[in-house]
């Protein structure tokens, strides 16, 4: 049957079962477990949308293959730090797991349906999954929550009510200050509920914002080949990676375990590496993909191949490098380097953006443009950028989002007025 190891207890929790939790914070704790068997923590996953995964992973022991895809070779090693797999969706059973006393940590990597967050990203409880939790949360035979902070919210209840002891709560969902986020959601959810509930998770919860990196290509055919070969069995649920990976969590890493050990990054004030990540990865994403889909290439590495789009994005680096080049130790010129060279795996086969991204499109594109345009003289290349992701975000002339540049005086106001032109 190939790789076997004895199961680890289950002390961490994981909300959002998909393929970068697999490739990311699970293979972390699979490592880590690896340097410490005499105090090994098992994870029990939930998913909150598929339950295909689930099946899948229950059928094979858990266990599964992930394969780290270089520029020229396949790194494959089987993961074990799954435990455990259910459908959140299951009537209790995950407020049942956040309420073991054994439990220490829980990570979260879910879409933003799921948070009840408002424009201003503080919670907003006139939502409708807000106002359907809250019902649900009150009526006992009335369902499981739907968004995080509810879920969360159920299980802390019960938590408290088996007198269970502290826990860290981990964000790795995408978007700036998420940990922060979901504590000031599942705060007010609380305040609704119960006024003593609130302060119990006050006293005893400690919710941590984190910055996680690593690409995902989609799995084809040959990816369960390849999966198939290193431990001789079949792999239903293979995930496939880079070989790059970063995370990096707000404070000192008080509560968790000691994940230094295999990597991850604990600092004071995690902005500068949001912004980094935001203004070098995910706005090369936007405009790689908008210049690239009108050169007719398919893929983030074909796009970046290609000298005209070069021209656009290789000044926008530069100028976001330069931006962030104050900030002690952050090192945005090696980490735009490492990202060169992992845009360019072609046998990454990372497909261009296909999907509105205009969620992300404030934080990746108009606020280094903001900081941009403090000097006052719009650049050509600013202009192709803002031109190249806006056509993907679908973002119009007229969409509030572009309201800021049109206020930023005249800068701001020819910018967008040649980007539309």
């Amino acid at each position: 049957m190939g790789y076997v190891s004895e199961t680890a207890p289950v002390r961490h929790i994981h909300l959002g079962l998909g393929a970068f939790h697999r490739a990311h914070q699970a293979a972390y704790v699979d490592e880590l477990n690896q340097l410490q068997p005499d105090d090994r923590r098992g994870i029990w996953a939930f998913t909150l949308q598929r339950s295909a995964n689930v099946f899948a992973l229950k059928a094979q022991g858990h266990r599964y293959t992930l394969v780290e895809r270089g520029t020229e070779t396949d790194r494959a090693r089987t993961i074990t730090s799954i435990v455990r797999a259910d459908d959140a969706n299951h009537g209790g059973l995950l407020a049942d797991a956040l309420a073991d006393p054994a439990l220490e940590v829980v990570t979260t990597a879910a879409s933003q349906r799921f948070y009840v967050n408002g424009p201003d990203g503080g919670p907003d409880l006139t939502e409708p999954i807000a106002i359907g939790d809250l019902r649900r949360l009150n009526e006992p035979g009335a369902g499981s929550p739907l968004s995080s902070a509810g879920r969360l919210i159920e299980g802390f209840r019960r938590r408290r009510q088996r007198s269970g002891g502290p826990l860290a709560v981990v964000s790795c969902d995408r978007g700036r200050d998420n940990g922060g986020r979901l504590g000031r959601a599942v705060a007010a959810f609380a305040e609704q509920l119960d006024p003593d509930l609130a302060d119990w998770i006050g006293a005893n919860v400690t919710f941590c914002s984190s910055v996680s990196d690593r690409m995902i290509p989609r799995i084809s055919p040959d990816d369960m080949d390849i999966a198939t070969r290193p431990g001789g069995w079949a792999d239903a649920v293979p995930v496939i990676a880079e070989p790059f990976r970063s995370w990096i969590i707000a404070g000192t890493g008080d509560g968790l375990p000691d994940w230094t050990q295999v990597g991850v990054k604990f600092v004071d004030d995690l902005e500068p590496y949001e912004r980094r990540k935001d203004w070098l990865v995910g706005a090369a994403e936007l405009i790689l993909s908008g210049a690239g889909r009108a050169r007719g290439h398919e893929t983030l590495a074909a796009a970046l191949a290609d000298p005209r789009c070069r021209e656009v994005l290789e000044p926008w680096w530069d100028q976001v490098v330069t931006d962030l080049s104050a900030v002690p130790g952050l090192d945005a010129a090696g980490y735009r380097d490492a990202l060169r060279v992992r845009l360019s795996n072609q046998r990454l086969a990372h497909p261009l953006v296909t999907d509105p991204h205009s969620v992300h499109f404030p934080d990746w594109i108009l606020d280094p443009l903001r900081h941009q345009l403090f000097a006052g003289q719009v650049e050509e290349f600013q202009v192709e950028a803002l031109s190249a992701a806006c056509s993907v975000a679908g973002v119009a002339r007229r969409h509030s989002d572009l309201t800021a540049l049109l206020d930023a005086g005249e800068a701001g106001r020819e910018l967008v007025e040649r980007a539309f032109s």
